[in-house]
This record gives structure tokens, sequence and C-alpha cells, in this order.
């Protein structure tokens, strides 16, 4: 009887690689000497009935250390498969707090992302907001160098786009008006833009009072203005 059959004979039918430790025992020996022709027959069975009694209890907690240890008799032909084994006690799954560690991480990191993402058509219109009024002070500039005066705030920001009636009079007032556009620009939220002369923070004051329309507030909702806090 070949060696291979002899083993399969002596090894129990119905181990599984998860049953009985002997049957692993006996397994892994087969399988080591179905992958190396050149052992001796009498080898792998000394090793499994000779060695089998003596490890027994290692073979149910360390079965990777067993197929480790038997393999080394057979040469070092089988050295990939022992350190590939051997490896296999190194790996270890995550335990419970490490998951609840890391989604908790992931749950803040979205948080954080959603909160940056809803506020950002508010910071645009801050933003436009800023560059709205930066452009009518600027037009400003140039109606006063022409005119000698700012537009009262009854004359308003119009002045820039119309010739103004009343006083104090443009008499330098360029054709074409003071804006590019053609047209005084409406504030983000569809607001005309406030204008004072004199102003309470400024020399002028050209402002929106933000999203809800209402002196003061934050983010959003606060003032936008040419003057410096």
């Amino acid at each position: 009887m070949g060696m291979i059959a002899h083993l399969r004979a002596r090894v129990p039918q119905d181990s599984q690689v998860t049953g009985d430790p002997a049957g692993i025992f006996g397994l892994i020996i087969i399988h080591a000497a179905q992958s190396n022709e050149a052992a001796p027959e009498s080898q792998p069975v000394d090793a499994y009935f000779g060695v089998r009694d003596s490890i027994w209890p290692a073979i149910a907690s360390r079965p990777a250390l067993l197929y480790s240890h038997v393999l080394l008799s057979f040469g070092s032909h089988h050295q990939p498969i022992i350190a590939l084994s051997n490896s296999a006690e190194n790996v270890r799954g995550f335990t419970l707090l490490e998951v609840i560690v890391v989604v908790a991480i992931l749950a803040i990191l979205a948080t954080v992302v959603t909160l940056n993402i809803a506020d950002a058509p508010g910071q645009a219109r801050q933003t436009r907001a800023k560059q709205d009024v930066q452009t009518l002070v600027n037009a400003l500039g140039l109606y006063k160098l022409d005119n000698f005066v700012y537009p009262s705030t009854e004359q308003g920001l119009e002045a820039l786009v119309q010739r103004p009636g009343g006083q104090p009079e443009a008499p330098n007032w360029k054709s074409g008006g003071y804006l590019q556009s053609k047209a005084v620009p409406a504030d983000p939220w569809g607001r005309p833009y406030l204008f004072l002369n004199p102003g309470r923070r400024a020399d002028i004051d050209v402002y929106t009072l933000g999203a809800d329309g209402r002196p003061g507030g934050e983010a959003e909702n606060a003032d936008v203005g040419n003057w410096v806090d």
C-alpha cells in the first residue's frame, strides 16, 4: 500500500479542518506527502503516528503552528508553505472598540463636510455682496472726481447710471454713467443696496443687511458694507 493510501486509511474519514485534531494533523501530512514526491514513504507516516500523541493538545489550539512543525521535517522545499502558515497566526480582525472608534471618526468627518457644504452657498452670497459693494464705492469715487461731491442720500445709487436732479448738482456727469452694467445691481438676496450720505460708519455708507434684511446678524445674515469694523 502506498504511503498516501496508507495515511488515508488510518486518518479518520469524517475529520474536517475544524474538527478532530488528529484528523487535521493527518490531512496536513497527506498534503505534505502529495507535494513532495521525493520524501521517503516512512517519514510522513512516522511523523503522524509517532508525534501525534506528544503534541495532541496543541493541535486544537494552534493548527497553523502544527502545520509548520510537520512541514519542517520535509526539508526546505516547503519553506514558502511554512511562512504562509506561520503568518496566519499574526493576522487578527478588528476589535469591537476599534470598529466603534473608526465609525465615530467617520461620522465626525461626514458632519464637518456636510456643514461646510451647507454653508457654502451663504458664504458665496456674502462674497458677492462684498464685491458689489466695492464696485459701487469705486463708481461713487469716480462720480465725486467728476462732480466734486457724492450724490445725496435722496439721489441715491441711481445717480451712477442716470443723471440726477436736485441738489447737489452733477455738472460733469459722465455720459453713459459710472457702472459698466448700466444698472445698479441688486444684492444677492434680491434687495437694493442701501446708500447713506453722510454715512454713519464711514464718509458714505454702501451696504446690504444680509439674508434676513435686518441690521446685525451673523453668517449669511450679517450686514455687508464698505466700512471697516
